[in-house]
């Protein structure tokens, strides 16, 4: 009988110790985690690394040059790896009376004629559809998109600018004329009268500053041959003044696409250049 006495006398004393003990390491935890957090300390196992919450530069700012968007449709027919493929796809086309033009970068593009309308174009693509040769009209907007730059190239976009407005002047001015899908259906009074604008916005051309210090050798070689093609552009126009035939209102369409794949090349440098 003592004993069982004992034995349950002994078994609540450990209890009793182990609740002790328990109490106590709860006690002195509870101090330990209260003094952390009043002096603002991070336990080793829980801290981050700051290197994770660096702060990072904002992006600058870029701004935008907005030109006039000018819509202009043609005809494709064809698309080529490279320029000799092109030029013999060309060969029954010219055969035909038609003066294609060729892009002057890869993929090489042929193209026939400009047009205001997309109308005007569909009714050439269906004469040469009649006559075996495939096309589909192509459309294009010219400046449709705007130039972005940063503030580090707003001095070379400042210098730049007023020749990219100067060609989108010459460009809306003479597509002006081409009113119709062929020569002899054309707004002759139109093209009297915008004679003097295109002499106009030509000398301005001529004159315009363009071999700025900050462009490249490769933008003035841009610069260069757009310049070149407005020669060529106003010199075939005044051609077809004189002898209004089919031949050379197909050369006049040819000169202009020149002009506008140029200029396109040209705006896709400059958008490369505002890139770095």
């Amino acid at each position: 009988m003592y004993r069982n006495i004992r034995m349950r006398l002994g078994f609540f004393a450990c209890v009793i110790f182990i609740c002790a003990i328990s109490v106590s390491g709860a006690y002195y935890l509870g101090k330990l985690y209260l003094g952390i957090i009043r002096e603002g300390a991070v336990p080793k196992s829980t801290r981050v690394s700051s290197g994770s919450y660096q702060s990072t530069a904002a992006p600058e700012e870029l701004k935008l040059l907005s030109l006039d968007p000018i819509p202009v449709y043609y005809l494709q027919a064809g698309v080529f790896s490279d320029p000799e493929g092109a030029r013999e796809a060309a060969e029954p086309l010219e055969e035909l009376g038609y003066i294609p033009y060729i892009t002057r970068s890869a993929p090489y593009r042929l193209w026939i004629g400009v047009y205001q309308k997309r109308g005007d174009a569909d009714l050439v693509k269906v004469q040469l559809r009649d006559k075996g040769i495939g096309s589909f009209t192509g459309s294009v907007v010219i400046n449709g998109s705007n130039l972005r730059y940063s503030k580090g190239n707003e001095a070379f976009i400042k210098e730049t600018a007023p020749v990219l407005e100067t060609y989108t002047t010459w460009l809306k001015a003479n597509l002006a004329l081409f009113s119709a899908d062929n020569a002899g259906s054309l707004d002759w009074m139109e093209i009297e009268k915008q004679g003097s604008v295109i002499d106009e916005v030509y000398n301005d051309i001529v004159n315009t500053k363009k071999d700025t210090e900050s462009n490249s050798e490769e933008l003035n070689r841009m610069f260069g041959a757009i310049e070149d093609t407005v020669g060529r552009y106003k010199e075939q126009l005044n051609v077809f003044k004189k002898q209004r035939n089919t031949r050379n209102f197909a050369v006049l369409q040819c000169r202009l696409l020149e002009f506008i794949d140029n200029y396109q090349l040209l705006r896709r440098e400059i958008d490369n250049i505002n890139k770095t």
